[in-house]
């Protein structure tokens, strides 16, 4: 299953999104989903080729080579969805 993901700067993002839409900062590795009415900041992400150090239960980590996106769960790093980017120069 593949999932898009919208991407820009945090500063072009949009006020609202489609219910459900995943939307990624690029430049603070935030996420956020949209509600239909508007968008609720679920996350902050680490985009990164290695395991990050640090772990909490509210991080996501992104492997940009694979897209493969992981959260931190039970005191391991699981596999959460096989990202596809869609990059749009901004929200």
């Amino acid at each position: 299953m593949n999932i898009k993901m919208r991407r820009g700067l945090k500063a072009s993002l949009p006020v609202s999104a489609a219910e459900g839409e995943p939307l990624v900062t690029v430049d603070t590795q935030e996420l956020y989903i949209g509600t239909g009415s508007g968008i609720k900041k679920v996350s902050d992400i680490v985009v990164s080729e290695t395991q990050p150090d640090t772990v909490d239960n509210l991080k996501l980590w992104l492997i940009p080579s694979s897209n493969v996106m992981h959260a931190y769960v039970n005191g391991l790093w699981e596999p959460v969805v096989n990202a596809t980017n869609t990059d749009f120069g901004g929200f």
